[in-house]
């Protein structure tokens, strides 16, 4: 029993989710989840975590082992007079071999580095910060084909709701000349016009149809639904002029002027020495005791431990190099932000005009629309009346129809036109 329930609750849900209306946003966020490239996101951290736990590393003790055999030409050696004293005594110094051999380990462990461990650590978290803002920006241009499909799947709803609305139209006058036809008021002809044109128009539907099925479909597949059939329309009555830029190419250049400063200071911490302690220890020959080694050559252990201050300079070297190529880095940055405003402004710019444009053409879209349908009512009056034929009622048809489509298109299009500002600013 629990076993059905759970499934009837299952099948419910995948129910309400396919007959629920999507909204613009929805559509957008969905999208977003369902785009493969959301998973770079989690590789880009991923990766940026074990680089940074390798660098982190270098805090742990470190062992480095060698092995080294060398031949010399001198030696250290006993002065002669020396020598011949302790002969005289029955000691004999041969001296240290000229053939020397050693087999190493070294541990160290460093105590203080100048900060320079973190502060590599903290350039590649800022390098992984200018691939997610990177990865970004080519999720955002995803928001365009997604409001592209979503307005042409309104605006075909729109002609698909439209057309029907002709047909019926053409239907009932059809009907009407029927009747006349009968009672001898009218041409057969005049009936075969309104069929022929009734025909054409639900050939017409279907066209739109079998185009509406394409984009939903191309949407559902965009948002990783089954079904993307019943589409909220947008309200015109949003702001039109964003106050704030939140586009992603702005983020970016601000990750690339973080990284900047953060391999700068970086370099600061390659000048400072590092101070460590250290334990080595070999095997071979000569040891520390030079003396034994001198009376007796053979190999032995041999240890020492200790501190260790090391100061490298060579940075030194392409430091003002180093230094005037993050200034390069920083202007190129800022000359890329310069320019996109420009470009973003100028979009901006466009967009405000064609909405202004479309609110000012859509005025006199209603007053038309209902001309127009005065006109047809008082046209199919005439043809009840036998004063006009059936051409000139299919040309008042077809111009109201053209005058609903053309006001759907205008309205639908001053909507993309507000949410693609939104794109253009960022705000959406």
């Amino acid at each position: 029993m629990k076993t059905l329930l759970l499934m009837a609750m299952m099948l419910t849900g995948r129910a309400m989710s396919c007959c629920a209306q999507l909204t613009l946003e929805a559509c957008q966020q969905m999208a977003k989840q369902n785009y493969p490239l959301i998973k770079r996101y989690d590789l880009i951290r991923r990766s940026a975590a074990y680089n940074v736990s390798n660098i982190k590393k270098a805090w742990l003790p470190q062992v480095q082992a060698s092995a080294q055999a060398t031949v010399q030409n001198r030696t250290t050696q006993l002065p002669d007079k020396l020598s011949s004293i302790l002969a005289q005594s029955g000691q004999t110094y041969e001296g240290i071999g000229k053939e020397q051999y050693r087999l190493q380990v070294e541990i160290s462990q460093t105590l203080w580095d100048g900060g320079r461990i973190s502060r590599q650590a903290e350039v590649e978290k800022r390098k992984a910060e200018v691939e997610e803002a990177q990865t970004d920006i080519n999720l955002y241009a995803l928001r365009r084909r997604v409001s592209d499909l979503f307005f042409s799947q309104l605006l075909l709803d729109e002609r698909i709701r439209l057309n029907a609305q002709l047909q019926a139209m053409l239907q009932s006058n059809e009907e009407k000349l029927r009747a006349m036809l009968q009672r001898g008021v009218a041409m057969q002809s005049d009936v075969d016009r309104l069929r022929a044109e009734r025909l054409r128009a639900i050939q017409a539907g279907d066209e739109l149809t079998a185009a509406r099925h394409a984009v939903s479909r191309m949407l559902a597949l965009f948002c990783g639904v089954e079904q993307a059939d019943s589409l909220v329309k947008p309200s015109s009555e949003i702001d039109t002029d964003p106050k704030t830029n939140e586009r992603p190419e702005l983020q970016l250049i601000d990750c690339r002027l973080r990284l900047a400063d953060a391999q700068q200071q970086f370099l600061k911490s390659r000048l400072l020495p590092v101070l460590s302690i250290f334990a080595q220890g070999y095997y071979g020959r000569p040891g520390y005791n030079l003396f034994e080694d001198m009376q007796r050559r053979r190999l032995s252990f041999n240890a020492l431990a200790g501190a260790r201050l090391s100061w490298s300079l060579s940075s030194l070297y392409t430091r003002r190099n180093d230094l005037h190529q993050l200034g390069v880095q920083r202007e190129e940055a800022e000359n890329a932000r310069e320019l996109f405003l420009l470009n973003n402004q100028m979009e901006e710019a466009q967009q405000q005009a064609h909405i202004a444009g479309r609110r000012k053409v859509m005025q006199a879209d209603d007053e038309i629309v209902s001309l127009r349908q005065s006109i047809r009512r008082a046209t199919e009056a005439q043809l009840t009346h036998g004063t006009i034929d059936a051409d000139q009622l299919l040309q008042e048809i077809t111009k109201e129809n053209e005058a609903c489509i053309t006001r759907a298109v205008h309205e639908l299009e001053l909507l993309q036109s507000i949410y693609e500002l939104k794109i253009i600013k960022g705000a959406f």
